[in-house]
């Protein structure tokens, strides 16, 4: 059976909105990583193919700002920056640079998303290496502005990362609220806790 993965996600996106009214962005790309990218080209409504060539995926990393590649937060750009390095082309081209200063895992990790390698099978034992140290919970839903229905979508996310750090047998240290308004426009909060917490879930 011969699948389109463009049509398929315009076909996910049309079900997304005929059953929660809500739009959706998508990306089609040989990676997982290189997909995540796409879904921000044209947000909030549409879709973004890149070609499975290693020219077209060179040429959509290397203007890319480093912050865009998943699992490169704000102190290891600011690191990166400091070095002269902002784009993902600086990345590639300065990795001599890169290797003496970040440890060899890391090094590894920013070499293969450089060249777009994040996601695929080859690149499958290095992201093994690379431990997520966060959980996470999130959801989308339409216009709230009650505080009892904002308390309780907070709750029901709450209760689902309690719920996973249970089940893995982990305790947090720091939370983070994030909240995206309407207007695009994100607002976050956190907070390290001096004890550890109590994990609860209900079941």
């Amino acid at each position: 059976l011969e699948i389109n993965p463009a049509a398929l996600a315009m076909e996910i996106r049309a079900r997304v909105y005929s059953k929660t009214s809500l739009t959706a962005s998508a990306g089609v790309a040989p990676t997982r990583m290189l997909a995540k990218m796409c879904t921000d080209i044209n947000k909030p409504n549409g879709q973004y193919v890149l070609p499975p060539t290693r020219q077209a995926i060179i040429d959509f990393l290397e203007s890319k700002p480093t912050r865009q590649i998943p699992g490169i937060g704000k102190v290891a750009e600011e690191t990166l920056s400091a070095l002269g390095i902002n784009t993902v082309r600086d990345l590639y081209q300065h990795r001599a640079a890169v290797s003496h200063v970040f440890g060899q895992k890391t090094f590894s990790y920013f070499l293969k998303a450089s060249r777009g390698l994040l996601g695929s099978e080859s690149s499958a034992s290095t992201e093994d290496t690379c431990r997520r140290k966060s959980r996470s919970a999130e959801r989308t839903f339409g216009r709230l502005s009650s505080a009892a229905s904002l308390w309780a979508v907070c709750r029901e996310v709450c209760t689902a990362v309690a719920k996973d750090l249970k089940e893995e047998g982990l305790q947090g240290r720091t939370i983070t609220v994030k909240m995206k308004q309407t207007t695009y426009d994100v607002r976050q909060r956190r907070v390290t806790l001096t004890k550890s917490p109590a994990v609860m879930a209900r079941p």
